[in-house]
């Protein structure tokens, strides 16, 4: 029975291959179509980001994060740097090109004797203070301040002009007088008077267990590359938001921050910085959501456990702006997917329409039935039984049941019947 099934299949198709043969290949093309436009429509939107991301400068597009941090000592230190790595960092590491990032103390005053100037003379308005019985006019105007950080590899990003390095600096815990070492850029030197030597003294402007730290400068140094991208750390992080004040920015080791003044000012905060330089040509438009997802989830996080958190960068606005013209550009590819889904539809239910209409033009007087022994054919009173394959007259019978055994002892019985073979 299997064994005759088979070969009614393999006559049947091969009867009518042609049409077979459009079915196959229009099926396989309409299959071909819809999977190849999905990688269309990927590598569409891929272009468009891209697109979108170079309307903007690449520093604009980098990510600029400030933190800040109180108590300053190597346990907050390392609870600092794992939450911003675990948040932001390690997520953002496979669209980055290089990342650094740096710390810096809270400002200081500078404790020397205010310079006595003209009122117009005096740039910190909010600073003057008129001398009491003063006939000359002068009042004493202190703009200087103090503050000191970290620079990564530093060896390869300046050049010491004058002096030397400077070492680490650890507090002992007993001594009430304090002294570090730094080295100072040569701009801020020439502006404050300053040269290998001398001592800076810095007055804390907040309650703390010591009220003066003292500053020896070792060094004097220049940027090798000044335009240089990675100095955005020091010229916006910590630059000064103010053209009203003299800052003096220490360069010290971090161990002297940690492990120095930290100790000896235990209420001393700390400010940090992150420059993650972002590759454009590395986001995919299938990482916009999860780039948008990580950004929120760091605000959220570090918010609520750090003080100052500040994130500063244009790319969640790029990517925002992206999604919302993509939502209104898919549905044109909505509509093709569509229709290329109705083609295949059509080809797989439809497709054998065509063979029983070319049948029963064939066969007028017959159609089919079927039933537990095979196919019964029924003629609707033309006098003729209707085969398998065909009508075979001479029969006055009004219904007949054959099955494949029978057909083809008819066949070989009548060879010259006027069977139609399809």
């Amino acid at each position: 029975m299997i064994g005759n099934s088979f070969q009614l299949i393999v006559k049947r198709t091969l009867a009518h291959w042609r049409l077979l043969s459009a079915v196959v290949v229009g099926v396989v093309l309409a299959a071909t179509i819809m999977a190849s436009s999905v990688i269309f429509f990927d590598a569409l939107r891929d272009v468009a980001l891209q697109r979108a991301l170079s309307n903007h400068e690449p520093a604009a597009i980098d990510v600029i994060v400030e933190v800040g941090q109180v108590p300053t000592n190597p346990e907050s230190h390392e609870e600092m740097i794992d939450a911003m790595n675990s948040s932001l960092v390690n997520r953002f590491s496979s669209f980055l090109i290089q990342q650094e990032f740096s710390i810096k103390t809270w400002t200081f005053f500078v404790d020397l004797p205010p310079e006595r100037v003209l009122p117009q003379d005096c740039s910190c308005r909010t600073a003057i203070r008129i001398i009491p019985g003063s006939e000359d006019g002068l009042i004493e105007c202190n703009c200087r301040r103090v503050a000191m950080m970290t620079m990564p590899d530093i060896n390869n990003r300046i050049n010491i002009i004058s002096g030397v390095m400077p070492r680490a600096i650890v507090y002992d815990g007993e001594s009430d007088a304090f002294q570090i070492e730094g080295i100072l850029d040569a701009e801020s030197a020439e502006m404050l008077g300053l040269s290998v030597g001398d001592i800076y003294p810095a007055e804390p402007h907040w309650e703390d267990a010591h009220d003066r730290v003292d500053v020896l400068v070792t060094g004097i140094f220049e940027r090798i590359d000044l335009e240089s991208p990675h100095w955005r750390v020091h010229d916006e992080a910590f630059g000064s938001r103010t053209d009203t004040l003299q800052f003096a920015r220490f360069v010290v080791p971090q161990e002297t921050i940690l492990s120095g003044l930290g100790p000896y000012l235990p209420d001393m905060g700390t400010d940090y910085a992150w420059w993650l330089d972002v590759d454009p040509e590395g986001i995919k438009a299938a990482d916009t959501a999860s780039i948008q997802d990580t950004i929120a989830s760091t605000q959220r996080e570090l918010r609520g456990n750090f003080d100052g958190f500040l994130l500063r960068s244009d790319l969640p606005q790029v990517l925002s702006a992206f999604e919302t013209d993509l939502f209104f550009n898919r549905l044109p590819m909505f509509i093709v997917l569509i229709l290329i889904v109705l083609v295949v539809l059509y080809y797989v239910a439809f497709g054998r329409c065509p063979a029983q209409r070319s049948w029963s033009s064939a066969n007028p007087g017959c159609n089919f039935e079927a039933d537990s022994r095979g196919v019964r054919h029924r003629s609707r009173g033309t006098g003729s039984h209707c085969g398998r394959f065909g009508a075979i007259p001479g029969s006055d019978r009004r219904r007949t049941y054959w099955r494949p055994a029978d057909i083809q002892r008819s066949q070989r019985r009548r060879p010259t019947s006027g069977a139609t073979h399809i």
